[in-house]
């Protein structure tokens, strides 16, 4: 009888465990992201939206597109753009079209998905490795996702 009695009570326990495992492990939807890929990924993002922010201030004053990412500098008051922080290389561009072109980049990690964020469908959501963003001159860049931090960081802060 007590030989049931501790059968009954491990199989319990048991029943507990793998309800438990399985709970956590439907909340956790993506793999372990490696930090320092996600860090570069992210200003990554910020050098385009940059980039993108210098492409289309020259199409405001020249009202086309740069032929190369270097017309910005040469032409533009730029000293310099920003490089890929893993690869210190630029960034590719392509014009794709009168009004429109492309930025790439190669990221490490695609973007990860968070319960709060709809960044799966969203502008800056990108796969891993080579992936290029289409631009059309004067169009609304939404923030990236080192903006949408230093956003919610500005609300929580105190007056």
């Amino acid at each position: 009888m007590v030989k049931k009695l501790l059968i009954g009570i491990i199989g319990l326990l048991l029943l507990s465990l793998i309800i438990t495992i399985a709970l956590v492990s439907k909340d956790s939807v993506e793999p372990m992201v490696n930090e320092s890929d996600l860090r570069r990924d992210n200003l990554r993002l910020d050098h385009i939206k940059i980039v993108a922010t210098q492409v289309q201030g020259y199409w405001d004053k020249h009202t086309k597109l740069p032929s190369t990412l270097g017309d910005l500098v040469d032409r533009y008051d730029y000293q310099e753009l920003p490089k890929d922080p893993r690869y210190t290389t630029d960034y590719e561009y392509h014009m794709t079209g009168d009004q429109k072109y492309q930025i790439c980049a190669i990221f490490s990690i695609e973007t990860p998905r968070r319960k709060d964020d709809i960044s799966k469908s969203g502008f800056w959501f990108h796969k891993a490795d080579h992936y290029c963003f289409d631009f059309v001159v004067a169009q609304h860049l939404p923030p990236t996702p080192n903006e949408k931090l230093s956003e919610e960081l500005n609300k929580k802060e105190p007056e």
